[in-house]
């Protein structure tokens, strides 16, 4: 289909560069030491800013998929979030 239509093509190859400029800066970014670079998905990166500024008496409430408690690559923000807080409530 993206050979028969080049616009189709352009706009994916546009999409993949966004994408690609977009890992790249949050590979790079201090703020995000404890997300997994390798598989990036937006609420380990929430996760992780969230800690950053919660202040030490702090409340966080958030829903996060259930991934952050299988996914091997979450093993760093999980110990992060048990490490640094007390977790009231886990509903799965």
């Amino acid at each position: 289909m993206m050979e028969q239509n080049k616009n189709i093509k352009l706009k994916w190859a546009e999409f993949k560069n966004k994408i690609n400029i977009a890992n790249s800066f949050l590979s790079s970014a201090p703020h995000f030491s404890f997300a997994a670079l390798k598989d990036m998905n937006l609420y380990k990166f929430f996760l992780n800013l969230s800690f950053d500024i919660l202040s030490n008496d702090g409340w966080l409430g958030i829903v996060i998929p259930n991934g952050i408690f299988s996914d091997q690559g979450c093993t760093k923000l999980r110990k992060l979030m048990f490490n640094r807080s007390r977790v009231n409530f886990i509903y799965g």
